[in-house]
């Protein structure tokens, strides 16, 4: 499910999968642990560039919570990861059924606004 939305001179980048895609190593060093019934929301914040390159990245914050269609959720808990000039916001979670997830993130550039997104994406644990 990798989306982004634009907001001004903001493009947020978000991606939510099963953690036992990442390769152990890549998982060892971002701090993911790897398992059948774990989720990654992956979340960056890049400001637009004038050379329509992939923008710079910024650094901010990202809160949110996670839900199932009856409504049943939890609030994720993102960590700063930066590694080769690149910053993401990484977030676990539980996956314990084939369901639709959706995600309500509220991300904050450093001295920018907050910018909402929503996204769905059904997961499917191991």
């Amino acid at each position: 499910m990798a989306g982004q939305k634009q907001q001004g001179e903001y493009r947020i980048h978000y991606n939510a999968f099963m953690s036992t895609t990442l390769t152990p190593d890549i998982a060892r060093r971002v701090g993911v642990q790897r398992s059948g019934g774990t989720g990654v929301m992956l979340v960056n914040i890049r400001r637009d560039a004038r050379d329509q390159s992939l923008g710079d990245a910024v650094s901010g914050s990202v809160e949110g919570r996670v839900r199932d269609l009856l409504g049943n959720g939890r609030d994720l808990t993102f960590r700063e990861v930066r590694e080769a000039g690149v910053v993401d916001y990484i977030a676990q979670f539980p996956v314990r059924n084939d369901d639709l997830l959706i995600f309500d993130l509220e991300v904050r550039p450093d001295d920018g606004p907050m910018i909402p997104v929503q996204a769905r994406q059904a997961l499917y644990p191991e």
